[in-house]
């Protein structure tokens, strides 16, 4: 089975790191939960086109035997016939409408009533929680919200490829607009630019946010057509261009300016380079991102800016993957890269004392795989300033 990229060969990689991560926690089985906004979770055990849709879903994997997922309410039962009618698009085979009654069943038909079990909390229902402590008192659920982050965030060969070509995609993008933006057009226009070239290319999912100004663009967001926003000479423009490709997204960050730029401009987009670029160079498996951090804060603190810790902004970087943002780097939390992550690097600069409208910018940003070799791009355009006319 191949599903556009991925194979049988990467599911067994995959599951075989879930079964080695349960033994050597001692635990019968994990349960994880999902939910439509984010559907990184579920779609690690069925493969990376499965929809949640409304509410969550759960996904049973136990140590010996096939996982199960529940997916349907008994209201909403199209929703299991749907995945069912492309179950070939799936790794996971066993779908089940998701009850308390239906999943109290599955874990006494895989005798794991008595056992010790991994529960990621961060989506699970609070009702949904009670009902299976009430059901099944003798299991002790265990948190493992962070475990679980960090099996998905190590990605196998055909992942890695995946994100190679979205990568490729966003870069498409990337030079579409540059080609086309002009002084006139509105923001949304350009975004639609971005789209057009991203689902002609066959992506699965997009991520795109703009914001154009005068002097501060620092938050990126999406534009409205309610509202809309007409570039003019003169303004500055930040393209957060994300795609996602058979279900893997990455991403590119980049500024341009409709004309040649304020000096203060230019000066902190250089020292934002200037960090992404030490960041970039420190990469390598056992690498602490919180001192990665610091060394973008301190290049641009020395250069008389505030750094992306000091006003609000995007943050410094994170994990790319299944999810756009799978784990955010934070200034003052240890976070440990391993080979095979994939890693988003973007800092952001403004001027002392800085208020909202006042000069002040996010990235550059790009994509990288970690290896045992340092950092590999994934996106092969530069990441200067563009000047358009």
């Amino acid at each position: 089975m191949q599903i556009k990229g991925l194979t049988a060969s990467d599911q067994e990689w995959r599951y075989d790191r879930v079964r080695n991560f349960l033994k050597a926690k001692g635990l019968k089985a994990m349960l994880v939960c999902g939910e439509a906004c984010r559907e990184a979770n579920i779609r690690y055990f069925t493969g990376q086109y499965h929809r949640i849709g409304l509410g969550v879903n759960y996904v049973l994997f136990p140590v010996k035997g096939e996982p199960i997922l529940f997916t349907a309410t008994p209201e909403r039962v199209f929703n299991l016939v749907n995945y069912q009618g492309f179950v070939n698009d799936h790794f996971l085979k066993d779908a089940r409408i998701l009850s308390i009654e239906n999943m109290v069943r599955a874990f006494e038909g895989n005798e794991l009533t008595m056992s010790s079990v991994g529960l990621t909390f961060d989506f699970v229902s609070y009702h949904d929680y009670l009902q299976l402590r009430e059901r099944l008192p003798k299991i002790d659920f265990i948190d493992i919200t962070s475990d679980y982050k960090l099996l998905r965030a190590v990605k196998s060969e055909g992942e890695i490829r995946l994100a190679q070509e979205s990568a490729r995609i966003v870069d498409l993008s990337w030079e579409r607009i540059g080609q086309e933006m002009r002084p006139g057009m509105y923001e949304h226009e350009v975004m639609a630019i971005m789209e057009n070239v991203m689902w002609q290319a066959d992506v699965d999912k997009t991520f795109n946010q703009s914001f154009c100004s005068k002097k501060d663009i620092s938050r990126p967001t999406w534009p409205s057509t309610h509202s809309p926003n007409v570039i003019k000479d003169g303004d500055l423009f930040l393209a957060e261009i994300t795609a996602s490709f058979g279900g893997y997204y990455t991403q590119k960050v980049s500024l341009f300016s409709f004309g040649k730029p304020d000096p203060v401009v230019q000066e902190m987009f250089n020292v934002c380079e200037a960090a992404h670029q030490k960041a970039v160079e420190l990469i390598r498996p056992g690498l602490n991102t919180k001192d990665m951090i610091t060394t973008m804060d301190r290049t641009i603190n020395d250069a008389g800016f505030l750094s992306t810790t000091q006003f609000p902004t995007g943050p410094h970087g994170h994990l790319m993957g299944l999810d756009v943002d799978e784990g955010t780097f934070m200034p003052a939390q240890d976070f440990f890269l391993e080979a095979g992550m994939v890693v988003a690097i973007h800092p952001g600069a403004a001027v002392p004392n800085w208020v909202v409208g006042e000069n002040a910018m996010f990235g550059p940003g790009s994509v990288y795989v970690v290896t045992n070799d340092g950092a590999k791009s994934l996106n092969k355009t530069a990441n200067g300033l563009v000047v358009i006319g």
